[in-house]
């Protein structure tokens, strides 16, 4: 502070205020002859202090060490016995200081000089100056303050046309004591004066901003807080000191319980420096502060960016578009399946590859490993090997059957001979096998009774000849000769009968017609190929009748497929077919399915493995059925954890929807598809492609499909006009408009009545 003899004395404020113990007072320095008027510590070099006296001396105090402070002086004296009444540091440049005094004239320092560098005043008339406070914002502005009542002015003046103040204020009615320049906002001004006020100002405008309530007394200085914003303090002759806040008009200062008033304008520490804010389109608009050449604030400048932080995918995208456009994707597969990363991806990207094939289904079965012109090979392979395998077969029976060697014959045995028994001779002109033959022949067609079905009265198989039972010489007691005929094997349950009178039922059947009773014969003695071959010449509904009996009677799973495939029941094949050998039953649908239910077989196909948890192959199987939406719902569940990026799942998702699309020719897309593209629309659309946005938009037809397509396409067509639409097909809004209309005006009924 600076005392009434020209002491200047530096006080310790946490050991004034019983924060710390030791010594208030840090440092004293007697060296003005007259009272210290003006006092303040410079913004940049914290060490260094001005002071100015009445004695015409102003001095620069340095209190590094504050001990033994050292004392310097700007310059030499300048305006006679003129009395310092205060002093500045310049907010800008830290060696500028600026001095005024009782003359009416001002002074600017340089201490790197030593010397002043310039002095001004109102030449107009000469008037006291009480204080005086530097522009925070612009270095050569300065604002000089009169304490004379008869002219309580307030003069700005700018250092680079310092002949006359470049603006006067006026609104205090006595001479004026103390003013402060915010540091935080340079459109406020604290002024205090000899009239008991205290007011804010505007000094861009020259307009009191707001007015504090009066005190007791006058108050003689007015500051800042320098560090906190809108903070302030006023200091009166009756020895308090108000602290007083200039943003909340409720906040009542700390001593006096004074109250601001409040402004028509916010604060400068208010307002954004800077922002930002983003836009339909990619767009992004921001603000920053700025500067007038004079260094006033200016109006915050507005610069539209067009930021794309999604650069692969918007490639990704046009490339894909291109495509399209051009009718490459055949060749846009053979790029993906180049970059497949994954043998899984890889399939997948073969298989749409495929479908685009002039004979689809012939390269599909190729690549499930269903060639045709391999067979010939394949059966000669298999030949060879039968072949080898009887060969080897052949040799071990003929080591197996060799005779052992020769052993010496034993003495013969007298034998006596025993006459044979006289067979007995046929009737001339008789045969005795044909009486027994016609007697067969007539149990088989059940006798002369005329019936229709053949099935009824098959016996047992004739007993053996009664020649068997004829005595055998005593010669004939050898060992009988191995029968190496080989045996036929009949079916469990089928009776038994002599070839001769089975071929002559047959034939009798086929002599009145009657294929049914001759297939029942051959049924019944397990001649099934016979059956299938009568079958065939007996119309459709034995052929028919045939087939099923055959089939039920052999289980080979082969014969089960041609089963299928003859009776054109491949639904059924697809219902039973072993999961694990999808591929072969995949093939037989791409060989014997009709085209209109080919997708719906595959689609079955799809959903049997999808339930097994074979997602690889039911996808596969989903793209032979031209299923979308099941397609993507595998697609999405997978891409994310390879990918582990939103945008590129995103991106591969979108690539093989476009190509099954294009490749399947489908007019209607689910809306769930629909929903995808206009999620990928709106990506698009974020990273400024309004175009691409809604070619993809208009493709699939997702603005009428689904609302957040709607949106998207009402929003793109409203706002950018360069994409491939017709200018006549204006997007319907995607809400219906509903009038609610306005509620009539009812006034309100009088105090102490109801409402009715």
């Amino acid at each position: 502070g600076g005392m009434v003899d020209g002491t200047v004395c530096f006080w310790n404020p946490a050991v004034v205020m019983g924060e710390a113990q030791g010594d208030a007072l840090v440092a004293r320095v007697e060296r003005h002859k007259g009272p210290v008027r003006g006092l303040e510590f410079n913004p940049f070099v914290n060490n260094l202090v001005a002071s100015g006296a009445t004695d015409n001396e102003i001095l620069i105090l340095d209190l590094a060490n504050p001990s033994t402070p050292n004392v310097y002086t700007p310059g030499p004296k300048k305006g006679g016995d003129n009395e310092v009444s205060c002093v500045a540091w310049n907010r800008k440049v830290q060696h500028i200081l600026a001095s005024t005094g009782s003359n009416g004239c001002s002074v600017v320092w340089d201490l790197k000089q030593k010397r002043p560098v310039i002095s001004f005043s109102d030449q107009t008339r000469k008037h006291r100056c009480s204080a005086l406070a530097w522009n925070p914002d612009v270095a050569t502005q300065i604002i000089i303050a009169s304490d004379e009542d008869s002219r309580p002015v307030l003069q700005i003046w700018d250092l680079r046309n310092a002949l006359s103040p470049m603006m006067e204020m006026s609104n205090h009615h006595k001479g004026i004591l103390s003013c402060s320049w915010c540091p935080y906002d340079s459109g406020l001004l604290l002024t205090c004066g000899k009239d008991n006020r205290t007011l804010c100002w505007n000094p861009n405008t020259g307009d009191v901003l707001t007015e504090l309530p009066s005190s007791a007394n006058w108050n003689f200085d007015v500051q800042w807080s320098p560090l906190i914003p809108a903070i302030f303090s006023t200091c009166s002759f009756d020895g308090t000191v108000s602290v007083s806040s200039l943003v909340d008009p409720a906040t009542r200062s700390v001593h006096s319980g004074q109250q601001v008033s409040q402004q028509a304008s916010p604060p400068f520490w208010l307002k954004r420096r800077a922002g930002c804010a983003f836009g339909f389109g990619g767009k992004l608009v921001t603000f920053g502060s700025n500067s007038k050449p004079d260094g006033q604030p200016g109006p915050a400048p507005l610069k539209l960016h067009k930021p794309v932080s999604e650069d692969p995918l918007v490639a990704a995208a046009e490339r894909l578009d291109a495509a399209m456009n051009a009718g490459q994707l055949r060749e846009f597969c053979d790029e993906k399946i180049a970059a497949a990363t994954s043998a899984d991806d890889r399939q997948t990207w073969n298989f749409l590859k495929i479908l685009f094939e002039q004979d689809a289904r012939r390269h599909l079965m190729n690549h499930l490993g269903f060639r045709a012109d391999q067979l010939p090979s394949e059966l000669a392979a298999i030949q060879e090997m039968d072949a080898a395998a009887a060969a080897a077969a052949d040799a071990a029976a003929a080591s197996a059957s060799a005779p052992p060697p020769a052993m010496p014959p034993p003495p013969p045995a007298a034998v006596e001979p025993t006459p044979a028994p006289e067979a007995e001779t046929p009737a001339e002109g008789e045969d005795a096998a044909p009486a027994e033959g016609d007697k067969d022949v007539a149990e088989l067609f059940g006798g002369d009774s005329g019936g229709d079905d053949f099935s009824i009265g098959f016996g047992a198989p004739p007993a053996p000849a009664a020649a068997a039972q004829t005595a055998v010489p005593a010669a004939s007691a050898v060992a009988p000769p191995v029968d190496t005929t080989p045996k036929v094997t009949v079916p469990v349950g089928v009776a038994f009968a002599p070839a001769a009178v089975l071929d002559e039922a047959i034939q009798r059947a086929l002599v009145v017609g009657d294929f049914e009773a001759a297939v029942d014969c051959c049924l019944k003695f397990g001649r099934m190929a016979d059956a299938l071959l009568l079958a065939a010449c007996g119309g459709q509904e034995l052929w028919s009748k045939t087939q099923e009996i055959y089939f039920d009677h052999h289980k080979q799973p082969f014969i089960q497929v041609v089963r299928c495939i003859v009776k054109n029941q491949l639904g059924r094949l697809v219902d039973e077919a072993n999961l694990t050998q999808w591929r072969e039953t995949l093939a037989i649908l791409c060989t014997y399915g009709k085209s209109d239910e080919f997708a719906v077989l595959c689609d079955a196909l799809a959903d049997r493995l999808y339930a097994a948890g074979d997602l690889e192959s039911a996808t596969l199987c989903y793209i032979c059925a031209g299923n979308i939406e099941r397609s993507v719902g595998i697609w999405q569940s997978k891409a994310l954890g390879a990918h582990g990026s939103a945008m590129a799942s995103l991106q591969e998702i979108m690539e093989k929807i476009c190509v099954l699309l294009d490749v399947c020719k489908q007019d209607t897309i689910t809306e769930g598809v629909a929903q995808k593209f206009s999620e990928y629309a709106a990506v698009l659309a974020s990273q400024g492609r309004l175009d691409l946005a809604m070619k993809y938009l208009n493709r699939v037809n997702a603005g009428k499909i689904c609302l957040s397509g709607a949106e998207l396409r009402d929003r793109v067509f409203h706002c950018h006009g360069d994409y491939n639409c017709p200018a006549e097909d204006v997007p319907p809004f995607p809400y219906e408009k509903s009038d609610v209309g306005v509620a009539p005006y009812r006034p309100a009924p009088p105090p102490g009545q109801a409402e009715m």
